[in-house]
């Protein structure tokens, strides 16, 4: 008994050396560039010894993508782990454990699972989904950061980060520089509301701005709202909303307040609320025709004050408008003109008091800009009652340019009355 036990006690301390050995070839392994966890699996020793020493390597695809708010609902994301042998083949299966650190977005998938040997290699697929998407804000960027882990002991946690930007399917709208303006005004043939009453409100359609990417049209009719533009947004759940959360329409038409920070989560005031109920195209979504991309509700202030300055212009009327914006609203420098493409008055519908523009005053967080026949840039409140239910729309429809060149461009009909001093008295 004693000499074999002599035997058992010289094998095992031979076998613990072997072991250091390995283990430190194992950590002094490495690869310039790549995250490794480094670790050894000790599954206990029987009379032969039993050990194996090896490393894994995790891969997480992609490192940055974009997230497009009202189109998107998750994001794709791919972890491959790779497991290396060390100086033993190892034979067991290696568990691990994917958590994640993120606010604005939760990890849907096989988060946890196991790989069958050193040899194997495996791809797991994951979603990222936003928790509120009300909360992300265009234009602003989210870091997700993942921990790859084995629950073996002696495990190294990899740790990688995936960058997301919050951006709106129009992120690349744009008001641009004029092309055309030669027409605007003329009526647009051919171009007709999916719904056949939408249609029947509007009138018909005039060509009222465009650049190389982007055609706008405008009502020829005005359509009165008949509430306070206060009660159609909360009614429309803009109620408890922020700068924040208008979309990539509202804040492209409106560039300068884009610009000076407008939209924010603390901007609150209630005429951001109308802006981004005027620009949600969800809620004027049945003036919209099979060519067009979206529809709101009426011109931003810088759409309106680039059409108009290009027409007034063109009839040498030797009026120009200017606007300037603050985080808190835009500035206007001019509030007379005369026109009939804008001013309600001249339309062939119902007369409207206040023809909406879907842009705020910098000074009154309660008033929207409006036109007020017969020839005033003005600033109405929204929330009195009395007033507002006089408020019209001029809905606006959006169509790429080269779309409308290719079917409508050759329709255009000259039959507008102009700008002509006079013309509204």
């Amino acid at each position: 008994m004693e000499k074999v036990k002599k035997t058992v006690i010289k094998f095992s301390v031979g076998r613990l050396i072997l072991m250091i050995i390995e283990i430190a070839i194992v950590l002094s392994l490495g690869v310039s560039g790549v995250t490794y966890s480094r670790y050894v699996l000790n599954k206990g020793f029987s009379a032969k010894g039993t050990s194996a020493a090896f490393y894994f390597e995790a891969e997480v695809t992609p490192s940055s993508a974009e997230y497009i708010k009202g189109k998107d609902s998750s994001i794709p994301i791919e972890i491959l782990i790779k497991n290396y042998e060390g100086t033993n083949f190892n034979k067991y299966e290696t568990k691990y454990e994917i958590t994640y650190e993120s606010s604005k977005f939760t990890l849907e998938g096989e988060t946890t699972g196991s790989i069958e040997s050193a040899k194997t290699d495996k791809n797991i697929e994951l979603q990222l989904k936003p928790t509120d998407e009300d909360q992300l804000i265009i234009g602003t960027t989210e870091t997700i950061e993942l921990k790859i882990n084995s629950t073996e002991p002696y495990a190294k946690e990899i740790t990688k980060q995936i960058e997301i930007t919050i951006q709106d399917e129009f992120k690349d709208l744009k008001i641009g520089e004029a092309i055309n303006a030669d027409k605007y005004g003329d009526e647009v043939i051919g171009y007709e509301c999916s719904d056949p009453e939408a249609q029947e409100e509007a009138g018909c359609w005039r060509l009222f701005y465009q650049n190389d990417e982007y055609t706008y049209l405008i009502s020829d009719n005005s359509i009165a709202l008949n509430d306070t533009i206060e009660n159609l947004y909360t009614s429309a759940g803009w109620g408890d909303k922020t700068g924040a959360n208008v979309n990539g329409i509202g804040q492209n038409l409106n560039p300068m307040l884009k610009d000076a920070g407008g939209f924010t989560s603390d901007n609150t005031n209630y005429n951001i609320k109308a802006t981004g109920y005027l620009t949600d195209p969800t809620q004027w979504s049945k003036y919209k025709g099979p060519d067009a991309i979206f529809a709101i509700g009426g011109p931003s202030i810088e759409l309106f004050v680039n059409s108009f300055n290009l027409m007034a212009s063109k009839e040498n009327l030797g009026i120009t408008i200017t606007v300037s914006a603050t985080p808190k609203g835009y500035l206007a420098d001019k509030y007379e003109w005369e026109s009939r493409i804008f001013d309600p008055k001249y339309s062939h519908g119902i007369y409207g008091k206040y023809t909406v523009l879907t842009s705020p005053p910098e000074n009154c967080a309660t008033n929207i800009y409006n036109i007020f026949p017969p020839r005033y840039l003005y600033r109405n409140n929204l929330t009195n009652d009395t007033a507002n239910k006089g408020f019209c729309i001029r809905p606006i429809v959006c169509i790429k340019t080269p779309v409308f060149k290719e079917k409508y461009e050759e329709t255009l009909e000259s039959n507008y009355i102009g700008l002509t001093s006079g013309q509204n008295s």
